[in-house]
């Protein structure tokens, strides 16, 4: 289907008269996978991000009333817990998550070079072939009899009767 598509973009193009450089950028513009692959490359450099932040300090609050009784007398009195906490990963540990998320940025990055590379080459690919097959009607064509031609539109005939200018 992707092929398909390619042939149909190249055709189109080459009848408009465009360079392979500019089928290719187009191509490259347009293609929604590679859009993906950016995304994906701006989501790993968040993981980076995120790799390379500390963890926030927590503070929980625990507020009560403890119920004091003895010697036949009974109270309540306010009583509270805070605590306070901050993680810290082991040592080592901080530095590898980033390394990690740094070499998850460039596998991203490197498949994202290697989806362009592959669509530059399939454009080449279909560009050419729809080149050399016009060349091959253009000398099949003009092998053929008069008579055993196949019919052309009116538009094609008016404009290869016109004088070049």
């Amino acid at each position: 289907m992707k092929y398909l598509f390619l042939v149909f973009f190249a055709a189109v193009s080459v009848a408009r008269a465009e360079t392979l450089q500019q089928l290719t950028a187009e191509a490259l513009r347009r293609n929604p996978e590679l859009q993906v692959f950016k995304q994906s490359v701006a989501a790993a450099k968040g993981v980076v991000t995120t790799a390379r932040t500390f963890f926030n300090p927590e503070l929980t609050v625990a507020p009560g009333v403890r119920r004091t009784g003895g010697d036949g007398q009974s109270g309540s009195e306010f009583h509270s817990d805070f605590v306070l906490s901050q993680l810290f990963k082991f040592p080592g540990k901080r530095a590898l998550e980033i390394a990690l998320a740094q070499s998850g940025v460039q596998a991203t990055q490197l498949a994202l070079e290697g989806l362009r590379f592959q669509m530059a080459a399939k454009v080449r690919n279909a560009f050419y072939d729809l080149l050399a097959s016009r060349w091959l009607r253009q000398k099949y064509l003009s092998t053929l009899p008069g008579s055993a031609r196949p019919a052309v539109s009116p538009e094609i005939l008016r404009r290869s009767r016109a004088k070049p200018s």
